[in-house]
């Protein structure tokens, strides 16, 4: 059963990875349009949420295809 908070966060995280990856904005500049009290707390939702901190959220997912 889904919890309204987990919902909102989810929600706020999948708007978060596109904001990441197609608006190239910095993880401090997400985490304050999105409402969260501040990065590293946006940090750790996004981390339970997906299982990766969005540092390493950005880095696997804007790879340089001549590196794989």
């Amino acid at each position: 059963m889904w919890v309204f908070s987990e919902y909102i966060a989810q929600a706020k995280i999948n708007k978060a990875k596109t904001l990441l990856l197609e608006q190239d904005m910095k993880i401090y500049e997400v985490a304050d349009q999105l409402g969260f009290e501040s990065a590293f707390y946006f940090s750790k939702v996004f981390k339970k949420v997906t299982g990766y901190s969005p540092r390493d959220f950005i880095q696997q997912n804007t790879m340089d295809p001549e590196e794989e």
